[in-house]
């Protein structure tokens, strides 16, 4: 109490403290520290691009998330942690062992081809038998996928481990694509690790930080951007982003309103929930498309009006906006610009002298 009685005196000290009481999550709120949802099972479909809003090219990847339901709930008090196992893809009942069956009619669900246990914390805990869809995640987070890599068999040094293999023309016969010598003078040894032909790929990979750009509620696709681990059938692992957590996704998870209807009037309308790059605030000029002078025209009097260097002008433009290396562009520009203002000032100063 004499701590806060002493920093409420200075006013700037104040407000900063009710600025982190009123960011601090609440109970029952969402927080990324604490929280961890339970992820999902996908099968990678294939590939396609689509054209942003801003008619830039994007690469995605689609996953399409079968009917997937909670199966058993693990407890601290029981197992010794807290998980939950999901199980996906409705199994035929001739290829369900007998244990299994008990299994699924102990949690009152239809038998599954697939299980998978996520641990998640107390709060993000689901009752037995609810569904979960690609709503699970939201627009714009990213998550990690885990699958295991196309095999491509047994190969050589040179596609394994990007070697440059020996000269193509004097001096070698017949043994162009060999790794050359595998030790060092006079040791006779081979060292563990040596990279040298072998199998390659088939092995369980983790991609961090991959982008949902798109979803089809309907046919419950997620649309990554960029590729992911595996051939075309391949079943993925979808988690929360742990470097990137996700600022306020459905917590614990996506439950959809009794209301909701796709009909084919509304279909193309609420089909698809796409991801919108921000658009460009209100001081740009002429901002119905975004382009290299638009910026440059906006991005001078701005700068200039507050004396800030290329550094601190880089925070003035949006995310997103344009990319990286036409920002950088613009702003070795501005340098150049506000370079040859001072030395005009300069210049012009000593001449009145």
């Amino acid at each position: 109490m004499l701590v806060e009685n002493v920093l409420s005196e200075e006013p700037s000290v104040q407000e900063y403290i009710d600025w982190l009481k009123k960011g601090k999550p609440k109970a029952g709120e969402w927080n990324p520290q604490t929280c961890q949802r339970v992820g999902l099972l996908g099968v990678k479909v294939g590939m396609m691009m689509q054209f942003d809003n801003y008619l830039e090219r994007i690469p995605l990847t689609l996953i399409h998330i079968p009917k997937t339901q909670v199966v058993q709930i693990k407890t601290k008090d029981k197992e010794g942690y807290t998980s939950l196992q999901i199980g996906v893809s409705d199994a035929k009942i001739k290829n369900v062992l007998k244990p299994q069956m008990g299994h699924f009619a102990k949690a009152g669900v239809e038998p599954k081809s697939i299980l998978k246990e996520f641990h998640v914390s107390e709060d993000c805990i689901l009752p037995v038998g609810t569904t979960l869809n690609a709503r699970h995640f939201s627009i714009g987070q990213h998550v990690d996928i885990t699958g295991v890599t196309k095999g491509k068999g047994f190969q050589g040094a040179m596609k394994r481990w990007g070697f440059a293999g020996l000269r193509a023309s004097h001096g070698v016969s017949a043994v162009h694509r060999s790794i050359g010598s595998t030790s060092s003078g006079g040791m006779s040894k081979v060292f563990k690790g040596k990279k040298m032909p072998g199998h390659m790929g088939n092995h369980q990979r983790t991609q961090f930080n991959n982008f949902i750009y798109m979803i089809d509620v309907v046919e419950n696709v997620l649309f990554v951007k960029g590729s992911i681990p595996g051939p075309i059938g391949q079943v993925v692992v979808l988690r929360d982003s742990h470097r990137k957590p996700p600022s306020n996704p459905p917590y614990p998870t996506f439950y959809p309103p009794e209301n909701e209807d796709f009909t084919k009037q509304n279909l193309f309308k609420n089909k698809y929930a796409i991801y919108q790059r921000p658009k460009p605030p209100a001081f740009w000029k002429e901002a119905t498309e975004a382009s290299e002078l638009d910026v440059w025209k906006a991005l001078i009097p701005i700068l200039a009006e507050n004396q800030k260097d290329a550094v601190e002008g880089r925070k003035f433009i949006p995310e997103g906006l344009l990319p990286e290396k036409e920002i950088n562009q613009i702003l070795q520009k501005y340098q150049d610009y506000r370079y040859k203002q001072t030395m005009q000032q300069l210049l012009g100063g000593e001449k009145k002298k």
